[in-house]
């Protein structure tokens, strides 16, 4: 579907497990995606540039959105990660318009050296669900909007570069637990 323009919805069937890379690259009129409940994977760059796409989908058993997944996706404005997903890669929602976001306990890995959120120019604020104790290497770096990060008290280390580059953070609550 790479560069389908005339893509308006599309319902996956059942047995999907995984959204190849460039799947649905600059389908730029998509605006919904029903992924069936099975899929566990969106590949790099499967949904880049689909600038008209509301939301992100998502499926019970998804676990791993890889890198620039949903860049470019400029009309998307709200995020719900559901607890599950453990690896978010780099970028992967460089672009989208979100303003607030929950991240799941669940995850393991946030971007590799680049945030899932940078060049999210409305990101100001990020949670982590209640149950997390590990802040990824580089989770929160390089998202200038970043105003304010809500750490939960299960919070035990906080990795290397977590909030590196943001420049314009003012808030972080660091939970007395924190050993690292």
């Amino acid at each position: 579907f790479q560069d389908d323009e005339n893509l308006l919805t599309v319902n996956l069937p059942s047995g999907i497990t995984t959204i190849p890379k460039h799947a649905f690259w600059r389908c730029t009129s998509l605006t919904g995606v029903t992924l069936p409940d099975g899929c566990q994977q969106i590949k790099e760059y499967a949904f880049y540039g689909c600038t008209n796409l509301k939301e992100i989908p998502s499926s019970a058993s998804l676990t791993t959105i890889e890198d620039y997944a949903f860049s470019g996706c400029t009309q998307i404005t709200e995020l719900t990660l559901k607890e599950g997903i453990t690896d978010i890669g780099n970028w992967a929602f460089e672009g989208c318009q979100i303003s607030y976001v929950k991240i799941p306990s669940s995850i393991v890995r946030m971007g590799g050296g680049f945030s899932p959120f940078s060049g999210c120019p409305n990101l100001e604020t990020v949670e982590f669900e209640d149950g997390t104790t590990e802040i990824p290497f580089y989770a929160l770096a390089q998202i200038k909007s970043l105003k304010e990060v809500i750490l939960p008290e299960t919070v035990t280390t906080l990795n290397e570069g977590a909030f590196q580059d943001d420049e314009n953070l003012l808030t972080v609550n660091l939970p007395s637990g924190i050993t690292t």
